[in-house]
């Protein structure tokens, strides 16, 4: 395996707390090793002419005391990884090369008529996207995006402008709810369930397509709990993920899984590879249910475990939320939801507010977070639809 393949199992790992080869907790101990870990991330995320630059950046926050603002909050150093991957080259087989999202033009020709960004009036920044729900003025998008704001300035597909009130504030659900004097063409409601693996579209107020990805995790809160922690070393094999070691007193043991063991599937999804396998499992939270296709002496056995979670001390914290960001911004408010379905698309956090479409342009839901490298949270539309009648009232 080449080193960047073991740096990316790596960080995939450590993201998501698993015993990381045997490796991130025992041989990332203090400040310097944490930093000798940084600077070789750097190396595979960022070009050597930005590490210098990056360099500088983190240099000054830390003559600040502001080392945990450098990587949460720094303007310049988010406004690099920004600019790195909005112009990060597309493999043809990603979804979210242009020629693939072209492909589902239709489908952003028909709802982006119900798409209209948020805009600093002053700077003419885009703020986030909002979602036309009703004819006679409602619109929807992220609260926290606002800044506060009472009144925010709306752009249509054409160029329109227009002023809409922000009438109720969901702050459990980080929801506004707009109301403007125009007529607007709405969105329709999807009425089918939430099927996992469920293509959908993010729309923009653009006939191109904001983002594509698959629904990984049907709705759920997310109020006070923790990822999922299955409790293994999982390493890759030809034929699945080979699990070295199980952690004492974890899911993986109570569950009866054992060293040696190989995982070639959960919840009938193949697992070929060991970010297959963390994938999967970083996609759950505490308390829920996993089903292991395993492979053990020859036989195939399934094996069921309920996911606990597992509390992280300041130091893993603190490389987590690193880890979790160098990959993706974030939005400012990115968790503790009462009630969301989880998707991949890579959505920044200027595009939540925005509608996510199945195939037949029924809108689903509405993007309220972008919470990880390959996760973005969206609020379910019958949740949105109610919130909006109860502003009305």
């Amino acid at each position: 395996m080449t080193s960047l393949k073991k740096y990316f199992v790596l960080v995939f790992l450590a993201s998501f707390g698993f015993n990381l080869l045997g490796t991130v907790s025992k041989s990332v101990q203090g400040q310097d090793e944490f930093d000798q870990l940084f600077d070789e991330m750097l190396k595979d995320f960022f070009p050597r002419d930005l590490q210098n630059e990056i360099e500088k950046i983190r240099d000054n926050a830390d003559s600040q005391g502001g080392r945990e603002s450098f990587f949460k909050n720094d303007p310049k150093f988010l406004a690099i990884k920004r600019r790195e991957i909005l112009n990060r080259p597309k493999d043809y087989q990603e979804k979210q090369h242009p020629r693939n999202l072209r492909t589902f033009k239709p489908i952003a020709t028909e709802v982006c008529q119900s798409v209209y960004a948020i805009v600093d009036a002053k700077t003419k920044k885009q703020l986030c996207l909002a979602t036309a729900i009703t004819e006679d003025g409602y619109l929807v998008t992220k609260a926290d995006e606002l800044k506060g704001e009472e009144k925010v300035l709306c752009v249509s597909k054409s160029g329109d402008r227009f002023y809409a009130d922000v009438v109720r504030t969901d702050k459990l659900n980080d929801l506004a709810i707009l109301k403007s004097s125009k007529t607007l063409s709405p969105i329709i409601p999807a009425k089918s369930g939430y099927e996992l693996g469920t293509t959908l579209v993010t729309v923009e107020n653009s006939e191109t397509p904001g983002a594509l990805g698959t629904l990984s995790v049907k709705p759920r809160s997310l109020k006070g709990l923790k990822s999922g922690f299955l409790g293994v070393e999982p390493r890759p094999s030809s034929n699945g993920v080979f699990i070295t070691s199980v952690t004492r007193r974890s899911a993986a043991e109570v569950a009866g899984i054992r060293p040696g063991d190989i995982v070639t599937a959960i919840n009938d999804v193949i697992t070929k590879s060991v970010p297959d396998f963390v994938r999967e499992i970083s996609s759950k939270r505490q308390g829920d249910t996993v089903y292991l296709n395993v492979k053990r002496g020859g036989n195939t056995i399934s094996i069921k475990a309920i996911l606990n979670g597992r509390m992280m001390d300041g130091e893993r914290a603190a490389r987590f939320e690193m880890m979790r960001r160098l990959g993706a911004v974030l939005s400012k408010r990115n968790s503790d939801f009462p009630n969301v379905f989880q998707h991949d698309s890579p959505i920044l956090p200027e595009q939540c507010g925005s509608p996510l479409a199945d195939l037949d342009g029924k809108v689903v839901g509405i993007n309220i977070a972008r919470s990880g490298r390959t996760s973005s949270y969206a609020l379910p539309i019958e949740l949105v639809i109610a919130a909006v009648e109860k502003a009305k009232q």
